[in-house]
């Protein structure tokens, strides 16, 4: 299947930041707009909210018995809220059953 594809690369501050659209090319011109939009937005970040921000972790915990995923996470006290992502970043459903030392991805 043909595919256009278009690169935007904007300058800000000595660092070249590149997107990179693409879609069919009979559906290009459909996502045209959402692509232009998303790249004329780019712009500085200054809201304090998010720049006082720290950056999540990743680290990785080994399960000992065999268990669910769901009650892995509430064992280690991790918030229901964060569940659903670390279920996405494993490749897993919360009700997933565990292999015992199983390696799971969890976000501090």
């Amino acid at each position: 299947q043909d595919l256009n594809v278009q690169v935007s690369c904007i300058r800000k501050e000595g660092i070249i930041f590149t997107f990179f659209s693409t879609a069919s090319k009979q559906d290009f011109s459909t996502h045209q707009y959402a692509i232009d939009t998303a790249t004329n937005s780019f712009h500085r970040l200054s809201n304090p909210k998010y720049l006082k921000q720290s950056p999540q972790r990743v680290s990785l915990r080994r399960t000992r018995e065999s268990i669910i995923l769901d009650q892995f996470l509430a064992h280690l006290g991790i918030p229901r809220e964060n569940w659903q992502q670390i279920a996405l970043i494993n490749g897993m459903e919360l009700n997933q059953h565990l292999s015992p030392n199983q390696l799971v991805k969890i976000i501090k």
